[in-house]
Formats: C-alpha cells, sequence, structure tokens
C-alpha cells in the first residue's frame, strides 16, 4: 500500500491544476467510494483518506490487475514446461479480466496518461501473446475471430495484423490474408505515410509464394 499525495493526484487529473484542485479531489474520493461501495458493499472503506493525500487498501484477489499479472506469471511457467494449450487457456481467463481498453473513458494529466499506457502495452502484450500460443497449437480459427477484432482497436499494431494474415492462411484463405494485408498497408499509409514493417512484408511475399514453413509452429515469441 502507497500513500499518493495530493499533489501527484492533481498532476495525474489535470494538465494544469486548478486553484481548487484540493476541493475537488475531495468529491472525486467521495464519488469513487460511493462506486465502489455499489459495485461491493463496504469496498468503499478501501480508499483511506491519510495525512497528505489518499491510500487505495485492498486485499488479495480483489484488484483485478492484480489477479491478472499473477495469472500470466503462471502461463508463462507452463510455456517453459511446454505446456503451450494449459498456457493458452491461462492468457484466456487473463485477458477476460479486461473490459475494454485501459481507462478508455477517462481523460487527465501527464501522469495518467503514462499509467494509461503502460496499462495499454500489458494488455496488447497479453492478446499478442496469448495468439501466438493459439498459433502454435493450431487454433486457427479462435486466431481469426481475435486478430479480426483488435486490428481494428489497435490498427497501428503490425503483430496483430501478421497474426490476422497467417491465421486466415492456415485456414486456406490466401485470399483473405493477402487482403488483410492490402488492408493493413492501406491504413499505414493513409494514417502515417508508412509503408508495413519488414516482417509483415516478408510474410506477404511468403502467403503469396504458398511457403510451406508458415505451416510449421509459430514460437517465434516462445518463450519470453
Amino acid at each position: 500500500m502507497q500513500t499518493v499525495t495530493l499533489d501527484r493526484l492533481s498532476r495525474s487529473v489535470w494538465p494544469e491544476a486548478p486553484l481548487s484542485a484540493a476541493a475537488n479531489l475531495r468529491t472525486y474520493a467521495y464519488t469513487l467510494r460511493m462506486r465502489l461501495d455499489r459495485a461491493l458493499p463496504g469496498l468503499g472503506g478501501a480508499l483511506e483518506t491519510v495525512r497528505g493525500g489518499y491510500r487505495l487498501s485492498v486485499e488479495g484477489g480483489r484488484l483485478d490487475l492484480h489477479d491478472f499479472e499473477s495469472v500470466t506469471q503462471e502461463a508463462e511457467g507452463l510455456v517453459a514446461r511446454g505446456r503451450l494449450a494449459c498456457a493458452a487457456d491461462r492468457y484466456e481467463q487473463a485477458l477476460r479480466l479486461w473490459r475494454g481498453k485501459p481507462l478508455d473513458d477517462v481523460s487527465g494529466g501527464p501522469l495518467l496518461l503514462t499509467e494509461t499506457a503502460w496499462l495499454e502495452e500489458r494488455f496488447t502484450g497479453a492478446i499478442e501473446r496469448a495468439v501466438d500460443l493459439w498459433l502454435a497449437i493450431g487454433q486457427n480459427g479462435k486466431v481469426v475471430e481475435v486478430a479480426s477484432r483488435v486490428v481494428h482497436d489497435y490498427p497501428f499494431h503490425e503483430r496483430f495484423w501478421e497474426q490476422l494474415m497467417l491465421g486466415l492462411f492456415r485456414s486456406g484463405r490466401q485470399v483473405e490474408a493477402l487482403e488483410a494485408y492490402a488492408r493493413a498497408r492501406l491504413w499505414l499509409i493513409e494514417a502515417a505515410g508508412v509503408e508495413p514493417g519488414p516482417a509483415m512484408r516478408r510474410l506477404q511475399r511468403a502467403i503469396l509464394a504458398n511457403d510451406p514453413t508458415l505451416f510449421g509452429p509459430t514460437l517465434s515469441a516462445l518463450p519470453a
């Protein structure tokens, strides 16, 4: 448990804190306690007012992020022992703890944006890892299902496009795999003025050539 000072909270919430920052934070803390109590009676008391700031006291098993970290660590242990199917199941369990993008409906100052970026990196990293595992154990239908969704949420994340292309190709959908590359390339050019990276270009050429090595084990990211 760590106390978060009023100064840090102010810099997290506002790019430039207003004169009423302390009063506003008290109001926000009260509102947060009410919402926590509605979610689980008595949980509002976990947000404590302490000298100079606030502290959130949460027992083990009551914070999604802690559970997520625990489950993904367990999954990596399974990967190290070669139990890829079990590891994929654990990653799927971990991903169910997330409901949308982290803090998607919250705006704030630079400190909060840094935390949001870190959370998003953990989230996208877990998705990427799970999809790599599904590719490795031949669950190509699940790869296509998940990758088709996440490329819309994270169109600049080229690895997701590569996973979608490979899942489609391994499912006997070569034309759709090449169409996915074309969509990714068009997006990158129009949105950022760049071509796809070398890895995606190599994959596109391999799909065009029906390269049989694309059906081999996909362990490029295993173990971590």
